[in-house]
């Protein structure tokens, strides 16, 4: 084939023998070890070799075959594709849940996340996977839209915010803000007087959840549209995920109110604060 020249077959037969390049992408390989470690019969085995060669992917050395440069491109490319298409099945809570906002969720910065999904048996998996992230952090900031976060695990993060002195920016809908308060208004009085401080900020509703802990640590939810319950969580420290979260973070403040511009919210509403860390 042609120096520079494409066919359609050579994306087909990129993906269709992705993990032949994958073998080949960890290192030379004869073809007896190609054909034995991906169970090949020997003709197929030949064809698979003889094609990559074709197409300039593949070069013979004294250690086996390895790929070209043009072959670990294409390599590197044909694994992100496929990340990319199985992580938008694996996130499709979340590309429907942003597809509803103006902003859009970044499947490629996902790839590595770790997936937490509620079982039948053990139903507050997320929570529990969030809580340990939590109690480690310092600071962070929530965006989120849902209404029905278990009340005792409201309780347990209010008090160890003011015990260990975090602070902790929320952007979320008024009617969350609203019930936020009217279940612990004395957790908040104290937290209007101290430097450990909740911080409120009044944007429109949200069909998700995303938090940004200490500006390393992103976790994306969607909730079930009945009951409330995490339907999906992912978590990563991924520097593109980080950079994206910060973006929509950016993204919501933006449009976002202080408590003080609502007049039926108690004037002890912990509102904005210098002490917070606005440039996260």
């Amino acid at each position: 084939m042609a120096e520079g020249a494409f066919n359609e077959e050579i994306l087909r037969t990129a993906v269709e023998r992705r993990d032949a390049l994958a073998l080949l992408a960890d290192g030379p390989h004869h073809r007896r070890e190609i054909q034995a470690e991906l169970d090949l019969s020997k003709t197929t085995c030949h064809r698979i070799v003889r094609t990559f060669d074709n197409y300039g992917l593949l070069e013979r050395t004294d250690d086996g075959y390895e790929l070209t440069a043009k072959g670990t491109l294409l390599e590197e490319a044909v694994d992100n594709y496929a990340k990319n298409v199985r992580a938008t099945f694996e996130y499709g809570p979340f590309v429907t849940a942003f597809a509803e906002t103006d902003v859009t969720f970044a499947v490629e910065a996902f790839h590595d996340a770790r997936i937490t999904r509620p079982e039948p048996n053990d139903p507050t998996l997320p929570l529990d996977r969030e809580f340990d992230i939590f109690r480690q952090a310092e600071y962070f900031t929530v965006v989120d839209g849902n209404q029905h976060v278990p009340e005792l695990y409201l309780e347990q993060v209010i008090e160890i915010g003011l015990e260990q002195g975090k602070e902790a920016e929320h952007i979320a809908p008024l009617p969350i803000v609203e019930k936020r308060l009217s279940q612990f208004p004395e957790a908040h009085k104290k937290h209007s007087d101290v430097d450990a401080t909740i911080q409120y900020r009044i944007c429109p509703a949200l069909p998700f959840g995303l938090v940004l802990y200490e500006d390393e640590h992103v976790v994306v939810r969607t909730y079930d549209d009945e009951t409330g319950s995490i339907e999906l969580m992912a978590d990563t420290d991924a520097d593109a995920a980080v950079a994206w979260a910060r973006d929509v973070i950016r993204h919501y403040r933006e449009r976002a109110d202080p408590p003080s511009a609502f007049d039926d919210l108690p004037d002890w509403t912990p509102d904005e604060r210098v002490s917070f860390r606005d440039d996260a």
